[in-house]
């Protein structure tokens, strides 16, 4: 097959657009009910963003440039109470899933995610990272207390009817119903609670 010049001229825009697309696209989580979140977390604080940079990490083997946050902790809300997170560290920002905060001094954040070294704390946006005052009530009372009291409870999304569980998970169904997919009535207004009787419900 020959191509013309007109040809060639349209195929290299295509291959020059593929590849600078933004790779955001490429990051995929599954959904994660705040409560989840909470319970998977080995760490959940509550804190500002101070500063941000750059920094090289060796990731498998490779290195890699990560993004550093510079962080001001309030409270410990589920871990070791003596804990002192000062960084957060996340993957570039895009395809490989990496968190985006502000320094503005007046958000404050709930950051959920492994501990790296005895002060750095490790997330990325398949984590529980949001500002303080964009969660509800009930997310605010199951972080400070509830969601710690029901962690052997499991929310289990159900993307399609009818869904099959078990007497401790309970059916997350926001996916089918809202517009704005798993955020909810159930993730921002109910919380997985053991009943007592060996049976976990909303």
């Amino acid at each position: 097959l020959k191509m013309n010049d007109n040809t060639c001229a349209v195929l290299a825009t295509l291959v020059m657009l593929l590849a600078v697309q933004e790779p955001s696209e490429a990051c995929s989580c599954y959904p994660l009910h705040p409560q989840t979140a909470y319970c998977k977390s080995q760490i959940v604080i509550k804190g500002k963003i101070v500063s941000s940079r750059k920094v090289m990490k060796n990731d498998y083997g490779f290195e890699q440039e990560w993004i550093e946050y510079g962080v001001e902790q309030i409270k410990v809300l589920k871990g070791n109470k003596d804990s002192k997170v000062q960084f957060l560290l996340t993957p570039p920002l895009g395809g490989l899933c990496g968190v985006e905060v502000s320094t503005d001094s007046k958000l404050e954040y709930v950051i959920a995610g492994t501990m790296e070294n005895t002060n750095t704390l490790s997330a990325s946006m398949c984590d529980l990272v949001k500002p303080w005052n964009s969660l509800t009530p009930m997310q605010k009372k199951g972080l400070l207390e509830t969601y710690k009291q029901n962690c052997n409870c499991e929310v289990v999304a159900c993307v399609s009817h009818p869904c099959s569980i078990n007497p401790y998970e309970c059916s997350w169904t926001d996916g089918q119903d809202y517009w704005d997919g798993w955020n909810g009535n159930e993730a921002q207004n109910l919380i997985c609670s053991d009943s007592g009787n060996g049976q976990c419900n909303w």
